[in-house]
């Protein structure tokens, strides 16, 4: 009878996050240090070349990373259900939201009845009657 061998790997899995956020006491300091590590995976994955200081676009991306981060930690379930297309739960804690799945984030929320901004003016109109 003739051996034959067999390999076997294994591979653990941690669902620990990327950055430990707690580790920070500064908004901007976790942005510059996300920004920095998302310009170093992008390395790895050859997208990019990059090595002066950040941007503001950067940092934007970072800010993006934590608020999705934060709605799949959260709204993991309705995210799903408004990608698939399905309606949430009315006993869900963002139903009164009226929310619906964005393209740069996980969530947006509707708005209803909203005043129309005017973007020139400096200060709000407070001379208007309410």
């Amino acid at each position: 009878m003739q051996e034959k061998r067999i390999v076997v790997h294994t591979a653990i899995v941690k669902d620990d996050p990327l950055i430990d956020i707690s580790r920070f006491n500064s908004l901007t300091r976790l942005l510059r240090v996300t920004a920095y590590a998302l310009l170093f995976l992008g390395k790895l994955g050859g997208k990019s070349t990059q090595t002066c200081p950040l941007v503001a676009a950067e940092i934007s991306e970072a800010e993006e990373f934590w608020m999705k981060q934060v709605h799949r930690e959260h709204f993991d379930f309705e995210i799903t259900r408004l990608n698939r297309g399905q309606q949430i739960p009315a006993a869900s804690r963002i139903w009164s939201l009226a929310p619906y799945p964005a393209r740069r984030s996980s969530l947006c929320k509707r708005t209803f009845g909203a005043e129309q901004v005017d973007t020139r003016r400096k200060a709000p109109n407070t001379s208007a009657q309410v």
